[in-house]
């Protein structure tokens, strides 16, 4: 195996001599970029998609479960174009933050593809009798598509700023985010209880009706800013949880919107502006059409359609893995492609390597200042999101005390670790920043990746021929293979 690869490769990149034909290198470098598009675009899906169904996991979930798939996606970005953006641990922290932090509500929503609303009895913390209305599906797919369009965009806002021709500081982004917030808080007061009315009419009812069955005298309006961010109160009604995910998920499209409104017709940057609506626009489509597993787990349309749903399709777990196969693997897409494109306007034929190696360029080759700053963010974010993992599902599994410090342990093994990094105990070899950025996605894919095989609640039975549990061993094994073989290319290239 290890032969036919060797050969393969060797064959894909043997130097040609130019002989005065400058087609021959054309064709060269051509060859290699298609090479580099395929290996980046599929290890971003594979590596994505493990990262999203890990942040659906037991003992992750929420802003802590995103971290997994932000800081996979971030390093992969970063990867491809380190050298050109100007890397710094700061700012791959920042993005990592930026996307797990506007992560919002849907386990109301998936399943409202299918043209129905429901919901079992609730006994605790308080009483909620169970539901199970028919609305319009079209309004229930509108709904998930909310729910991807508003997922990351403080983080599609920075990634277009990245590869806008302007140069922004830290206020810059500032601006922008001021017009995300105001947009979306003024359609969390104000423009969401207007509209949703008439995009989700079942649901709105379901949740007046709700408040006059538990006495309350007010309309969904009022409820909602009467008990703003109180979910335990919102569970506590008949559609409150699912309005108040509604209004959180519309209000964050809204900022959205706003933001790219300031972008483009404000600072008037296209390029920004179109890159960043473009990133909206792929996570609303994955998490859409993701929900097809869901509609067929549920038994299709109106829950009647598909009587029989296959047992080994796990609709949940599948549309997890789908979003973050399919929104990792288009924005890497649609990212390669704008750079190969806004080349070839500068530079006709002349494509680029998406990689550039700059040996003195070091990630770990930092003032203390920037060393300090990785420490805190980039490291901390890892490790509060393996700790707060790996330790509630070793209290879960084995209901013992003492396990859940064998994470809080290793982290403190990093931690002297990254010390003795920091005073020149131990050196690395002078890989360059985006190389640095590979070590980092192979570490964040190995560890996330055993994490779910081996510590959740299979244990101790492995059913290893359950599907969902064959699609990420292949995606981890796979992740991993391509991993090795971009190291090696662009090693090699560097030497």
């Amino acid at each position: 195996m290890r032969f036919i690869l060797n050969f393969v490769l060797k064959q894909m990149f043997m130097t040609q001599k130019d002989n005065g034909n400058n087609d021959s290198l054309f064709k060269f470098e051509f060859k290699e970029t298609n090479l580099n598009f395929f290996l980046n675009v599929i290890l971003a899906a594979l590596a994505t998609g493990l990262a999203w169904r890990m942040r659906g996991e037991s003992g992750f979930g929420g802003m802590n479960g995103m971290l997994i798939p932000g800081m996979v996606l971030t390093l992969i970005v970063f990867f491809i174009w380190g050298e050109e953006k100007n890397i710094s641990p700061t700012i791959i922290g920042f993005m990592v933050l930026l996307m797990a932090v506007t992560a919002n509500g849907w386990g109301t929503i998936n399943g409202q593809i299918t043209g129905v609303l429901r919901s079992i009895e609730r006994l605790e913390p308080n009483y909620v009798a169970g539901y199970d209305i028919r609305i319009n599906p079209l309004s229930g797919i509108f709904a998930m598509f909310l729910v991807g369009f508003g997922w990351v965009p403080l983080w599609a806002i920075l990634i277009g700023i990245l590869f806008s021709k302007p140069e922004y500081d830290f206020k810059g982004f500032i601006k922008i985010a001021i017009f995300y917030v105001l947009f979306r808080y003024v359609g969390e007061f104000f423009l969401c209880h207007l509209i949703i009315p008439f995009i989700a009419p079942n649901a709105f009812e379901l949740f007046v009706d709700g408040l006059v069955t538990e006495g309350y005298d007010m309309i969904p309006w009022h409820a909602y800013l009467a008990h703003f961010k109180d979910q335990i109160w919102y569970e506590g009604i008949a559609g409150g949880r699912n309005y108040a995910a509604m209004v959180s998920n519309l209000a964050s499209c809204l900022g959205a919107i706003g933001a790219w409104l300031y972008m483009k017709y404000g600072i008037k940057d296209k390029v920004a502006s179109s890159l960043m609506m473009k990133i909206n626009l792929i996570f609303g489509f994955a998490i859409t059409v993701s929900d097809i597993f869901l509609f067929i787990n549920f038994g299709g349309l109106w829950r009647e359609s598909i009587p029989n749903p296959p047992e080994w399709l796990p609709g949940w777990s599948l549309w997890e893995y789908s979003t973050g196969f399919i929104a990792g693997g288009l924005t890497i897409a649609m990212l390669l492609s704008h750079s190969r494109k806004n080349h070839n306007r500068k530079n006709g034929k002349d494509i680029e390597l998406q990689q550039r190696i700059n040996l003195d360029n070091n990630l770990f080759d930092m003032k203390h200042k920037d060393l300090f700053t990785f420490l805190l963010i980039f490291a901390g974010l890892f490790a509060y999101g393996f700790c707060g993992g790996m330790a509630s599902r070793l209290e879960k599994i084995y209901s013992n005390p003492y396990l859940p410090y064998i994470p809080y342990t290793l982290i403190a093994v990093g931690f002297v670790f990254y010390v003795l990094v920091f005073i020149g105990k131990i050196k690395f070899p002078p890989l360059p920043k985006n190389l640095n950025c590979l070590f980092g996605i192979l570490v964040n894919v190995v560890v996330w990746g055993l994490i779910y095989l081996f510590v959740n609640h299979y244990i101790p039975v492995f059913d290893w021929l359950g599907s969902m549990r064959i699609i990420m061993f292949v995606s981890l094994l796979v992740s991993i293979i391509i991993i090795l073989v971009i190291f090696k290319l662009n090693f090699e290239r560097a030497r």
